[in-house]
């Protein structure tokens, strides 16, 4: 008898429960990957809120593996599946961990989201054209804006445009294409603040991806949980009926044992039996 019919009559469904562990290490080894990523990213990922918050996670996941790695070790060495209890709880426990994870993750990511906006938007400086305005000293006309000037000098965040200055009359606004200085509030340069704001995105997108492989994760433990409580309720049902076959037989071979006729109450030598 074969290795795998032996698994097979001890738990006809040890195929399906079998693939489930392995796509859940699948699952755990992804999310990991992400993870490192964010944690080995430039200091603006590794000091926003996502950053500090992405080495916990590693927690579960490991465990998640390690218990996989048990489980499946378990069911070949021994030929049949681990008690269910053991699976009940450790998946119980993981499925809980990966929730809050999951939950805790995708939070991290609105808050990167925010931080993203902010970053993208200089509400704080003037605003005309649907431009962000500093002022400068290049002479492109004869007229000024709001006291900063014979120019304004526009830089477009939210688009990446290239830097441009902008000359305004009383009638119209033209922008000039060129390299004019100017200055974004809080950074050592409007091209630092894009390249800050494109690796907060990615930083998003990595964190949203988590998030939906932490909730992955938490649907399959939901699944292999469930899966043990009904193993361990035919379990313990087996379990009953074993025991009251085992007492029944002993029970048998207590009531034969007392019929049984003891040595010198048989039939005497010599005696006719008619």
């Amino acid at each position: 008898m074969t290795v795998l019919t032996q698994i097979r009559e001890a738990d006809r469904h040890w195929a399906w429960k079998f693939a489930l562990r392995v796509a859940l290490v699948v699952f755990c080894i992804i999310p990991i990957g992400m993870m490192i990523w964010l944690l080995a990213s430039p200091n603006l990922a590794r000091d926003s809120t996502i950053g500090y918050g992405a080495g916990f996670f590693f927690i579960p996941l490991g465990l998640a593996i390690i218990w996989a790695v048990v489980d499946v070790g378990v069911l070949f060495g021994r030929k049949r599946p681990a008690h269910p209890g053991f699976s009940v709880g450790f998946d119980l426990v993981l499925f809980i961990a990966f929730a809050i994870a999951g939950a805790a993750f995708a939070s991290l990511a609105i808050i990167t989201l925010q931080d993203v906006a902010y970053y993208s938007d200089s509400s704080s400086s003037t605003s005309y054209y649907g431009y962000d305005y500093y002022s400068g000293s290049t002479p492109v006309g004869s007229d000024g804006y709001s006291g900063y000037g014979n120019s304004t000098i526009a830089y477009d965040i939210q688009n990446n445009l290239p830097y441009t200055y902008v000359s305004t009359s009383d009638t119209s606004s033209i922008r000039h294409p060129g390299d004019a200085d100017y200055n974004c509030p809080d950074w050592d340069s409007c091209a630092d603040q894009a390249a800050s704001t494109s690796l907060l995105r990615r930083t998003l997108n990595v964190a949203l991806a988590a998030a939906i492989f932490l909730c992955i994760d938490a649907l399959i433990e939901f699944v292999l949980f469930v899966w043990g409580c009904v193993d361990c309720h035919a379990y313990n049902r087996n379990a009953v009926y074993n025991h009251r076959a085992r007492d029944l037989a002993e029970k048998m071979i207590s009531d034969m044992r007392e019929k049984a006729p003891q040595p010198g109450d048989g039939v005497q030598a010599g005696q006719l039996v008619y």
